[in-house]
């Protein structure tokens, strides 16, 4: 299997596990919105800054968004590129995961 095909079928990977995450995040934001107009939402990050996330947001999408660039910047990734891009990806859509889960176990 060449790069290319290699980091297509990683990206359809990827990409299922964000159609997944997106359903949450969504479901996630909307309470949160909620939460906010019953004056309960004070804080101004879901992730911490050395989670690994560039945005700081106080909803999911904007972190969601984040991911799926990262994971369409693989496109043109060697093997190598794609070993170093990925621990990162895959560290962030694990974190979402949990989070959201958390999220949705007490919400």
């Amino acid at each position: 299997m060449n790069s290319k095909t290699k980091a297509q079928a990683l990206q359809e990977k990827l990409n299922e596990s964000l159609r997944e995450i997106y359903t949450l995040s969504l479901r996630a934001d909307e309470q949160i919105e909620q939460y906010k107009m019953d004056d309960q939402g004070k804080f101004s990050a879901i992730f911490q800054k050395d989670s690994g996330f560039n945005a700081q947001a106080d909803h999911f999408l904007p972190y969601l968004i984040e991911v799926s660039e990262d994971v369409q910047a693989l496109d043109n990734s060697s093997d190598e590129e794609l070993t170093a891009k990925l621990q990162p990806i895959l560290h962030k859509i694990q974190l979402m995961s949990e989070v959201l889960q958390k999220f949705h176990a007490i919400a």
